[in-house]
């Protein structure tokens, strides 16, 4: 099965304005800009067509092997960024939308018909973070910012269609639903379970996130040692 890989990266980066004039997703990391290095971490074995979306006076100006997608505007959120790319994309093959600030280390992943999220395998408990309720090898529900278990997703959502991605989002804007003002992508699974959608856990062996000059420097020490 096909998929569609949409790393987004067309945030603000607000949290590094006092640690460099680099937009985020060109931080170098390693002597790679961010999300090239945040690309390499995947472990897919699915054939795939790469996406990425960026600013548009920063999106990068060709990029082999990606198809290059640009905002001129800072949207609600990252469920509404990843719409904007996939509404108009009209493709139906499945999407995997991941951030560009998250390094996830996984076993080899294959992606079949059914949606699902990929969580930590170990305990957590980050009121910052999203989280996913498991039972029985499948996820019952979702929540953005509450720990309903000690599953914490990692960033990497996938979606058995465009098109139940779509509805989802629709669905989750008809009811403004919002968490610190933006849309999420963790909570727009609840649509789709009650819609009858079979969404299971898919497990990371790591996680860190690089998305913070404090985060990115401890990475940097980490793996540098």
């Amino acid at each position: 099965m096909k998929v569609n890989i949409l790393m987004l990266a067309a945030g603000r980066g607000s949290r590094f304005k006092d640690y460099t004039d680099i937009p985020k997703p060109m931080i170098p990391v390693w002597g790679e800009p961010m999300y090239k290095y945040v690309l390499r971490s995947l472990n897919i074995i699915n054939e795939y067509d790469l996406h990425g979306v960026f600013q548009k006076d920063i999106a990068p100006k060709e990029e082999v092997g990606m198809h290059i997608h640009t905002l001129d505007r800072i949207t609600d959120g990252a469920a509404s960024t990843a719409f904007e790319v996939i509404e108009k994309a009209h493709d139906n093959n499945p999407w995997l939308i991941m951030d560009c600030d998250l390094i996830v280390r996984t076993g080899r992943l294959l992606f079949g018909p059914m949606s699902g999220i990929i969580v930590e395998k170990q305990h957590t408990s980050d009121p910052r973070a999203s989280y996913s309720l498991i039972r029985d090898n499948q996820i019952l529900c979702t929540a953005e910012k509450q720990v309903i278990s000690p599953n914490r997703n990692v960033g990497m959502y996938y979606w058995s269609s465009g098109s139940l991605f779509c509805e989802c989002y629709e669905d989750a804007l008809v009811d403004n639903a919002t968490v610190n003002g933006e849309f999420y992508i963790s909570p727009l699974y609840n649509y789709a379970i009650r819609k009858g959608e079979t969404v299971v856990p898919f497990y990371a062996e790591s996680f860190q996130p690089i998305g913070t000059p404090e985060d990115l420097e401890k990475y940097v020490r980490h793996t540098g040692v």
